[in-house]
């Protein structure tokens, strides 16, 4: 999984991102939190395969959405998100 240079939590999920500027995530899969499709759970850190070509520098969670911000300046989100 590479080193770990951030973390954040949100109430049923886990964002991790490395040095390497990949995203990690494991838990609930409701609202589609954990970003592996659909609601599937994931019990241990998957790569977050649609942001491998991406350089993430910055990782977030809310209670029932995730976000990540990219070298380039974009912005990606997921989850349920009305509530943040």
């Amino acid at each position: 999984m590479g080193h770990i240079q951030q973390i954040a939590c949100g109430r049923e999920h886990v964002l991790k991102l490395t040095r390497d500027g990949d995203v990690f995530s494991y838990g609930s899969g409701k609202f589609s939190v954990a970003g592996h499709g659909g609601s599937k759970e994931a019990l241990s850190p998957m790569i977050l395969k649609p942001l491998q070509d991406k350089r993430v520098v910055k990782i977030a969670c809310g209670e029932s959405h995730s976000l990540i911000l990219t070298a380039d300046s974009d912005v990606y989100a997921w989850g349920r998100g009305f509530e943040g």
